[in-house]
């Protein structure tokens, strides 16, 4: 039984890429100074035939005024930092915010090896209870990925335009329930449901 579980999961991290940053889960007010967010959460991409599980570990600081700086882990190996400047304060926040991304990959054999480097540029909006944002997505990459639910990609460039809408229930133990519409530059709209679970301090 044991066995057939370690399986499944290896199966759904190996045969679903995560090369980018598949979730935001970040409201678009910033930490105040000082402050620390800790917490987890899991990006689920699907298309028609499949589903991918990609669980992450992310924080964020409050570093000054209207301006907070993030990381994350997110598996199978993907790194990912950002800052965010608050913009607009009330009645509607309004933030930008700059991510970049460093995944890297091997197989098993040593034979295929590959690694890429993702910018993700944002506007996210909102109040205390909920966000929303359009987020644009450039990747680089040594080595040819394919992406889950989109076609294979090779070299750099735009490759899509996402929608994000998320929810915040709760405020110093917060949960997150986000959905991540991507549309590729080319092949098929990617829906992507993504949960966090937050702690700030």
């Amino acid at each position: 039984m044991k066995i057939s579980i370690s399986i499944v999961i290896i199966t759904v991290f190996v045969s679903f890429t995560g090369c980018v940053s598949y979730s935001t889960l970040q409201s678009a007010k910033t930490l105040d100074p000082g402050s620390v967010l800790i917490g987890g959460g899991s990006a689920f991409p699907m298309d028609a035939n499949s589903i991918g599980i990609f669980p992450e570990v992310n924080a964020r600081v409050g570093i000054v005024p209207d301006f907070d700086f993030g990381l994350k882990y997110s598996l199978p190996s993907l790194y990912f930092l950002d800052g965010k400047l608050q913009l607009i304060d009330g009645p509607i926040t309004l933030s930008a915010d700059v991510g970049w991304s460093y995944f890297s990959y091997s197989g098993g054999n040593g034979t295929s090896k590959g690694k890429s480097t993702g910018w993700y540029p944002m506007l996210i909006a909102g109040q205390d209870h909920w966000y929303a944002a359009v987020k644009g997505v450039y990747f680089q990459t040594k080595g040819e990925f394919e992406f889950f639910g989109l076609q294979t990609f090779d070299g750099s460039g735009w490759i899509s335009t996402n929608v994000v809408f998320g929810g915040v229930i709760g405020s110093d133990v917060r949960l997150l329930p986000e959905i991540n519409v991507i549309i590729p530059k080319k092949g098929k709209t990617l829906f992507v449901p993504s949960v966090g679970l937050q702690f700030v301090f």
